[in-house]
């Protein structure tokens, strides 16, 4: 019997995926869909709260659509659509969808609907002259879902309401990502699915992050007892398992919480990206739990070498993490406490200048066409055409856009610099094409919308890039990131100056965009060698 060779085992591994996704697409499927009928969107009836909508899984623009509709949310286990079972989910469909939607609900809940078509009407036929736009974002708006009041403010306030006795509700407006960001930053927050809301605890501590961060933004509609706890979620017990192994050292929560405040105040006072401050509290966290027992102004020089050390040793850190331990260290230890002497010493490791991977042409040209989904190709197209950065590329504006001067505005990239890059004429046809199947609205909406509304997530990029490499039968290690060093490769290629790689990469120094300027498989086949002419 003989061995298969590596294109056979390929070409089974790629067949056995191939019928994986094929029972995935149809277990996806609408009941329309299976039977054969015509697609349309099948409106259900689930008990006496909610309302469930299957949308076929071809049909992207109407799963587009209904993310714009108020209270709908994704259910895992149902694999469908759910929105609260009353009258204004009922005009929204209606409005939204109109013929297409096929309704499968009681008796009762059709008098219900045919309620809310006549209110539609009388709604349609008094309001004939426009709202006013600006009052309109300005409201704060309440509805009701699944038996409960939900208020939803736009730009305005951050609406913070009693869930129970241990949790508090917040409610953060879409359009202000920096809010967000405050509040994922508190200890024990949780996204709850139910009420698509976010839950923090309800507790002194919480409180008082809400009045230091965001202070007059954020409203309180909820009457704090006097007997309210100082803090109820104590701590990550897995980090604290995983950082102290079988130490078993006694954990000081009250020293710990007390130096990540002074490490947290003082990045926020340099103004430090979101990234950074989130990146030094986790290293600095595990350096806290490691002398758990020691205040943080007591540990000595000797101390912190040892901790370092161990992280070489026992945990084998790589050189970029080793940077980022001894960065947070050094802010807390130089800046924060005028203690300069501890990590002063400590030296950091010498630069290895790696060449990245770069892909030829042909190679961005098979990876591109085993992406079958438009919003996928036009994601990873962008990338490569453009030279932007996986968390610069979902974060695109539509009015970021500029099809007349040939220009895409980056905002806010890495280091939280601006810039102005290029935008090629067949990715604005492949733009145009996307703009007039998914049709963002507002310039100030995300290009690439998720699920729920916000901006793609660059996880779900880097996942449609390896299912796409692997498709391609490529062998090499090709990430999201590879497609920027093929575009600075072949933009020089091109015959464009280093100076002008630098300003559409948006480097600081021009050394960082030499790196990127490697010969392309294309140029390694042209070169010729002496030892080719030998007669040997």
């Amino acid at each position: 019997m003989r061995k298969i060779t590596k294109e056979e085992a390929n070409l089974l591994r790629y067949g056995i995926t191939s019928l994986k996704e094929l029972e995935q697409k149809q277990a996806r499927q609408t009941p329309n869909q299976q039977k054969g009928k015509e697609e349309k969107i099948v409106v259900e009836q689930e008990g006496k709260e909610i309302l469930k909508v299957h949308i076929p899984y071809t049909q992207e623009i109407w799963r587009q659509k209904i993310t714009e509709i108020p209270g709908r949310r994704w259910s895992k286990s149902r694999k469908c659509w759910c929105l609260p079972l009353e009258k204004k989910s009922m005009i929204a469909l209606r409005e939204t969808f109109g013929d297409l939607l096929e309704e499968r609900l009681g008796e009762s809940t059709k008098l219900i609907f045919e309620d809310a078509k006549e209110q539609q009407k009388e709604k349609s036929q008094n309001n004939a002259s426009p709202p006013n736009k600006t009052l309109a974002s300005k409201a704060v708006k309440t509805y009701n879902y699944h038996g409960q009041q939900r208020k939803v403010s736009r730009g305005e306030q951050i609406i913070v309401e009693a869930h129970n006795d241990l949790w508090l509700k917040v409610s953060i407006p879409k359009d202000r990502e920096g809010w967000l960001k405050t509040v994922k930053n508190i200890r024990g927050r949780k996204w709850d699915e139910a009420t698509c809301h976010w839950l923090v605890p309800f507790d002194k501590a919480t409180l008082h992050f809400l009045e230091v961060n965001l202070g007059t933004y954020c409203k309180l509609n909820v009457k704090i007892p006097d007997n309210l706890p100082e803090r109820l979620i104590k701590d990550n017990h897995k980090i604290d398992k995983d950082a102290l192994g079988k130490l078993g050292k006694p954990i000081v929560l009250g020293h710990i919480d007390y130096a990540l405040n002074q490490l947290e105040n003082q990045m926020r006072l340099e103004c430090l990206m979101w990234h950074t401050v989130k990146s030094y509290r986790y290293h600095f966290k595990h350096f806290l739990i490691y002398y758990s027992n020691i205040k943080a102004e007591d540990i000595t020089g000797s101390q912190i070498r040892k901790y370092m050390l161990s992280q070489l040793r026992d945990k084998g850190v790589s050189d970029s993490t080793y940077n980022q331990i001894l960065s947070a260290l050094r802010c807390y230890y130089e800046r924060a406490l005028d203690q300069e002497e501890k990590t002063q010493k400590l030296p950091r490791p010498k630069k290895r200048h790696k060449f990245p991977n770069v892909m030829s042409r042909k190679d961005v040209s098979l990876i591109l066409s085993q992406i079958k989904n438009l919003k996928h190709r036009t994601v990873v197209a962008m990338m490569y055409s453009c030279g932007l950065r996986v968390g610069e590329v979902v974060r695109v504006r539509l009015g970021d856009l500029n099809y007349e001067t040939k220009r895409l505005y980056v905002k806010s990239g890495k280091g939280d610099k601006d810039r102005y890059t290029i935008l090629p004429e067949k990715m604005i046809k492949m733009l145009k094409e996307y703009t007039t199947v998914y049709r963002p609205t507002d310039e100030s909406d995300w290009l690439f919308k998720g699920q729920y509304g916000e901006y793609y997530s660059i996880r779900s990029v880097q996942a449609v890039v390896h299912n796409a490499v692997t498709r391609s039968g490529l062998r090499r290690d090709i990430t999201a990131h590879s497609f920027r060093h093929a575009f600075t490769t072949h933009m020089h290629a091109f015959g464009y100056s280093v100076e002008q790689l630098r300003l559409w990469l948006g480097h600081s120094d021009i050394s960082t965009t030499q790196r990127y300027l490697h010969l392309g498989m294309e140029d390694t086949k042209a070169s010729k060698s002496p030892f080719d002419a030998m007669d040997l």
